[in-house]
This record gives C-alpha cells, structure tokens and sequence, in this order.
C-alpha cells in the first residue's frame, strides 16, 4: 500500500478547473502511478482555509476522518459541555498536577527542543510498532524531517514545542506549525495517566488545527 500525505496544490490559487478539467487530470495521475488494484482519496476537506479543493465534486462517500477540535469564541460553560468526558479529564489532571515535580513548560532554547523532540520521536515510533505500520525504521527520512526541520522553525518563529513532565520526565509533548500566531498542524505524543495504578502508556494523536481552535490534551 502506498500513502501519501502533507499535499499542497501546484496550481494558481485563483485558477478555477471545471469538474471535467479535475477528471481529466485525476485520470493522468492514475495512468501515472504503479500498477495498483485500488486508488482512495481520503480524509479530503472541502476548503483549505479560504481555497477550494477542486477533488471535492469527485467525492462522493463522507469522510471517516475527525477531530476533537473546539472553538473557545463561547463561555467555558459552554466549552467544557462540549468535551465528552469532562469530568474524568479534570479528575485525571487534578491527579497529575498533585504529583511532585509536575510541570508545563514550552521549548525556548535549543537543549529543550532536543529533549523533547527524542521523547517525541521515541514514542512516536513505539505507536507505529504498537499498530503495527512502518515507523522510522522503515523510512528514517521521516525522522530526519522532524530533526532539520525543527531547528529551522524555531529559528523563524513558527513553531510550538511543548511538554509536560514529572520532575525531568517527560510524559507528553505537542509539535505544532505556527502560523500568523496560531497552531496550524499538530503532532501530538501524548501519554496516559491511570490514576488507579499510576502507570504512564503511549498514545498518539494526529490534528490539524485552524485559527481560533483549540485541542484538548486527553487523559484517561
């Protein structure tokens, strides 16, 4: 199976390509790729931001894809109605933050980005092992990705490093793309807490993000 993801479009923002047009260019890129049994467009929006995606009008089964995007233009009564299991959430961060040495810091200097993107990554490629899909072992470019890129971002002021941790153990870090001040793609490591046994399991999650929205870390 071949995957592909991270797709921007190679056309003119202002261009609009008539459904015959998509359907002919849809047609050359299938002729294109390796022999294959099946071709799934998956997990397509409508709009990027303010741009129509011109694949839309081909679609035609609803996306499977979701998120656990909210908007905080409302009261918090309002938002914390919203965000199923509420409760237990506020129940196992109340746990967290009694514990010694508990702690929410964002990354400023180069040392803390380190130490939290090696966590990142190390959990990151336990899920991929856990779910059985090829990790950073089978595609080291992946990891190299997040390794240069990092760097880079940080030194333009477009990314957000964060994590929470247990005196100097790290137990959750959020990777985002910043832009125009707000998280627009976000990586997220997160671990999760069980209060009863206090025991620390990998989980992971995958969000894209829009201005004004904003992503609950999630305990269980």
């Amino acid at each position: 199976m071949l995957t592909n993801d991270f797709d921007i479009r190679v056309y003119s923002s202002t261009e609009q390509l008539s459904q015959n047009t998509v359907m002919r260019l849809l047609e050359a890129v299938v002729a294109s790729v390796p022999p294959h049994d099946a071709i799934a467009l998956r997990k397509m929006p409508e709009r990027v931001e303010t741009l129509a995606n011109p694949l839309w009008p081909l679609t035609n089964l609803s996306s499977e894809a979701s998120t656990h995007a909210i908007s905080l233009a409302r009261p918090m009564e309002a938002i914390e109605q919203s965000i199923r299991s509420i409760r237990n959430i506020k129940k196992h961060g109340r746990a967290l933050q009694q514990m010694e040495g508990y702690r929410f810091f964002v990354a400023h200097i180069e040392a803390e980005r380190h130490a939290i993107l090696e966590v990142m990554l190390r959990q990151k490629q336990r899920r991929f092992e856990e779910t059985m899909v090829p990790g950073f072992d089978v595609h080291p470019e992946k990891q190299r990705f997040f390794e240069e890129v990092t760097e880079h971002l940080a030194r333009h002021n477009a990314l957000h490093l964060s994590a929470l941790a247990i005196g100097e153990t790290i137990l959750a870090t959020v990777w985002s793309v910043v832009r125009n001040g707000h998280n627009v793609r976000k990586w997220q490591m997160e671990q999760v807490f069980t209060r009863k046994s206090a025991d620390i399991a990998p989980a992971i999650c995958t969000e894209n993000r829009r201005p004004h929205v904003f992503r609950s870390w999630i305990w269980r």
